[in-house]
Protein backbone atom coordinates (compact mmCIF):
# COMPACT_ATOMS: atom_id res chain seq x y z
CA UNK A 1 0.00 0.00 0.00
CA UNK A 2 1.04 3.60 -0.98
CA UNK A 3 0.46 5.06 2.70
CA UNK A 4 3.00 2.10 4.23
CA UNK A 5 5.92 3.54 2.15
CA UNK A 6 8.49 5.30 4.37
CA UNK A 7 8.60 7.95 1.90
CA UNK A 8 4.58 8.59 2.91
CA UNK A 9 4.96 9.04 6.57
CA UNK A 10 3.68 12.58 6.66
CA UNK A 11 0.68 12.20 4.17
CA UNK A 12 -0.25 8.59 5.67
CA UNK A 13 -3.90 10.45 7.48
CA UNK A 14 -4.39 11.89 4.30
CA UNK A 15 -3.92 8.93 1.97
CA UNK A 16 -5.77 6.43 4.47
CA UNK A 17 -8.52 9.29 4.29
CA UNK A 18 -8.36 9.38 0.55
CA UNK A 19 -8.65 5.29 1.02
CA UNK A 20 -11.62 5.66 3.44
CA UNK A 21 -13.81 8.39 1.05
CA UNK A 22 -13.15 5.81 -1.92
CA UNK A 23 -13.86 3.01 -0.19
CA UNK A 24 -17.10 4.64 1.10
CA UNK A 25 -17.95 5.79 -2.41
CA UNK A 26 -17.28 1.77 -3.68
CA UNK A 27 -20.32 0.90 -1.22
CA UNK A 28 -16.78 -1.08 0.71
CA UNK A 29 -18.02 0.95 4.05
CA UNK A 30 -16.11 -2.14 6.87
CA UNK A 31 -12.68 -0.96 4.42
CA UNK A 32 -13.63 2.52 4.75
CA UNK A 33 -14.66 2.64 8.26
CA UNK A 34 -11.06 0.91 9.00
CA UNK A 35 -9.32 3.35 6.51
CA UNK A 36 -10.91 6.29 8.40
CA UNK A 37 -10.11 4.87 11.71
CA UNK A 38 -6.42 4.85 10.86
CA UNK A 39 -6.51 7.94 9.12
CA UNK A 40 -8.11 9.45 12.58
CA UNK A 41 -5.08 7.68 14.44
CA UNK A 42 -2.08 8.87 12.10
CA UNK A 43 -3.19 12.36 12.77
CA UNK A 44 -3.27 12.07 16.22
CA UNK A 45 0.33 10.42 16.19
CA UNK A 46 1.02 14.25 14.08
CA UNK A 47 -0.53 16.06 16.44
CA UNK A 48 -3.38 17.43 13.71
CA UNK A 49 -6.00 17.20 16.42
CA UNK A 50 -8.55 19.54 13.89
CA UNK A 51 -7.28 17.02 11.04
CA UNK A 52 -8.06 14.00 13.14
CA UNK A 53 -11.15 15.71 14.27
CA UNK A 54 -12.34 16.37 10.67
CA UNK A 55 -11.65 12.34 10.21
CA UNK A 56 -14.20 12.21 12.79
CA UNK A 57 -16.80 13.77 10.64
CA UNK A 58 -16.35 10.83 7.80
CA UNK A 59 -15.84 8.05 10.13
CA UNK A 60 -19.50 9.31 12.14
CA UNK A 61 -20.90 9.45 8.38
CA UNK A 62 -19.45 5.63 7.78
CA UNK A 63 -20.89 4.86 11.22
CA UNK A 64 -24.32 6.01 10.08
CA UNK A 65 -24.52 3.93 6.82
CA UNK A 66 -23.84 0.86 9.04
CA UNK A 67 -26.30 1.38 11.36
CA UNK A 68 -24.66 2.48 14.25
CA UNK A 69 -26.50 5.58 15.10
CA UNK A 70 -25.37 5.93 18.79
CA UNK A 71 -21.70 5.41 18.10
CA UNK A 72 -21.95 8.23 16.02
CA UNK A 73 -24.37 10.60 17.27
CA UNK A 74 -21.67 10.43 20.35
CA UNK A 75 -18.59 11.07 17.70
CA UNK A 76 -20.67 14.05 15.65
CA UNK A 77 -21.39 15.84 19.23
CA UNK A 78 -17.81 15.86 19.79
CA UNK A 79 -16.78 16.78 16.46
CA UNK A 80 -19.19 19.58 16.50
CA UNK A 81 -18.07 20.29 20.08
CA UNK A 82 -14.45 20.62 18.87
CA UNK A 83 -14.88 22.69 16.31
CA UNK A 84 -16.77 25.57 18.06
CA UNK A 85 -13.68 25.11 20.32
CA UNK A 86 -11.75 25.62 17.84
CA UNK A 87 -13.64 27.79 15.51
CA UNK A 88 -13.01 26.01 12.55
CA UNK A 89 -14.54 26.20 8.63
CA UNK A 90 -15.45 22.85 8.91
CA UNK A 91 -18.23 23.01 11.24
CA UNK A 92 -21.06 22.95 9.07
CA UNK A 93 -20.07 19.92 7.35
CA UNK A 94 -20.26 18.28 10.70
CA UNK A 95 -23.56 20.24 12.08
CA UNK A 96 -25.18 18.71 8.99
CA UNK A 97 -23.92 15.58 9.81
CA UNK A 98 -25.25 15.48 13.18
CA UNK A 99 -28.75 16.91 12.08
CA UNK A 100 -28.55 13.64 9.85
CA UNK A 101 -28.03 11.23 12.65
CA UNK A 102 -30.49 13.79 14.77
CA UNK A 103 -33.20 12.72 11.93
CA UNK A 104 -32.41 9.16 12.02
CA UNK A 105 -33.37 9.15 15.60
CA UNK A 106 -36.15 10.96 15.32
CA UNK A 107 -35.41 14.20 16.83
CA UNK A 108 -37.08 16.19 14.14
CA UNK A 109 -36.37 19.90 16.27
CA UNK A 110 -32.80 18.85 17.15
CA UNK A 111 -32.12 17.88 13.15
CA UNK A 112 -33.40 21.58 12.30
CA UNK A 113 -31.75 23.85 14.41
CA UNK A 114 -28.34 22.14 13.05
CA UNK A 115 -29.62 22.42 9.80
CA UNK A 116 -30.15 26.44 9.86
CA UNK A 117 -26.99 27.22 12.30
CA UNK A 118 -24.84 24.95 9.72
CA UNK A 119 -26.53 27.20 6.78
CA UNK A 120 -25.05 30.67 7.77
CA UNK A 121 -21.44 29.96 6.75
CA UNK A 122 -22.91 28.18 4.01
CA UNK A 123 -24.33 30.88 2.90
CA UNK A 124 -22.01 33.36 3.71
CA UNK A 125 -19.47 31.97 1.76
CA UNK A 126 -21.88 30.96 -1.53
CA UNK A 127 -21.43 27.34 -1.14
CA UNK A 128 -24.36 26.36 -3.79
CA UNK A 129 -23.55 22.41 -3.44
CA UNK A 130 -23.44 22.29 0.53
CA UNK A 131 -26.12 24.62 0.97
CA UNK A 132 -28.93 22.85 -1.26
CA UNK A 133 -27.87 19.57 1.17
CA UNK A 134 -29.18 21.87 3.77
CA UNK A 135 -32.18 22.89 2.12
CA UNK A 136 -32.83 19.05 1.26
CA UNK A 137 -32.61 18.64 5.09
CA UNK A 138 -34.57 21.61 5.87
CA UNK A 139 -37.66 20.36 3.47
CA UNK A 140 -37.35 16.69 5.19
CA UNK A 141 -38.28 18.55 8.61
CA UNK A 142 -40.94 20.63 6.81
CA UNK A 143 -42.62 17.04 5.84
CA UNK A 144 -42.42 15.32 8.91
CA UNK A 145 -43.35 18.17 10.84
CA UNK A 146 -46.66 18.27 8.25
CA UNK A 147 -45.92 21.04 6.46
CA UNK A 148 -45.96 19.14 3.20
CA UNK A 149 -46.42 22.41 0.67
CA UNK A 150 -43.51 23.96 2.23
CA UNK A 151 -41.49 20.43 1.88
CA UNK A 152 -42.37 20.27 -1.77
CA UNK A 153 -41.48 23.91 -2.43
CA UNK A 154 -38.03 23.44 -0.51
CA UNK A 155 -37.48 20.51 -2.12
CA UNK A 156 -37.93 21.82 -5.86
CA UNK A 157 -35.49 24.76 -4.94
CA UNK A 158 -33.03 22.12 -4.02
CA UNK A 159 -33.50 19.81 -7.22
CA UNK A 160 -33.30 22.96 -9.27
CA UNK A 161 -29.76 23.64 -7.27
CA UNK A 162 -28.59 20.24 -8.29
CA UNK A 163 -29.69 20.43 -11.94
CA UNK A 164 -27.79 23.74 -12.24
CA UNK A 165 -25.07 22.51 -10.54
CA UNK A 166 -24.88 18.67 -12.24
CA UNK A 167 -24.39 17.54 -9.13
CA UNK A 168 -25.60 14.58 -6.79
CA UNK A 169 -25.41 13.88 -3.28
CA UNK A 170 -25.33 10.74 -0.87
CA UNK A 171 -26.14 10.99 2.52
CA UNK A 172 -27.18 7.94 5.12
CA UNK A 173 -30.65 9.48 5.61
CA UNK A 174 -31.85 9.82 2.19
CA UNK A 175 -33.60 6.36 1.81
CA UNK A 176 -35.32 8.17 5.26
CA UNK A 177 -36.31 11.39 3.56
CA UNK A 178 -37.54 10.04 0.35
CA UNK A 179 -40.22 7.53 2.57
CA UNK A 180 -41.43 10.83 3.67
CA UNK A 181 -41.91 12.36 0.59
CA UNK A 182 -43.35 9.55 -1.31
CA UNK A 183 -45.64 9.47 2.28
CA UNK A 184 -44.57 6.21 3.43
CA UNK A 185 -42.04 7.68 6.39
CA UNK A 186 -43.05 8.84 9.75
CA UNK A 187 -45.42 11.44 10.56
CA UNK A 188 -44.05 14.21 13.21
CA UNK A 189 -46.71 17.11 13.92
CA UNK A 190 -46.13 20.08 16.49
Amino acid sequence: MVAGQPENAAMLGHLLTAAGILNSELDDHPNSLEMLRRANVAFLAQGDEIKANMVLNDLANELLFAGRREEAHRLLLRCVDNHRLWGTNELSYALDTLAQSHAMRGEVDEARACWLEAARPVIRDDQPMEGAMLLKGLAWCAAVRGRPETALRVHYCVDHILHELGGRYSEPSTRAKSRVFRGDGPSYRT
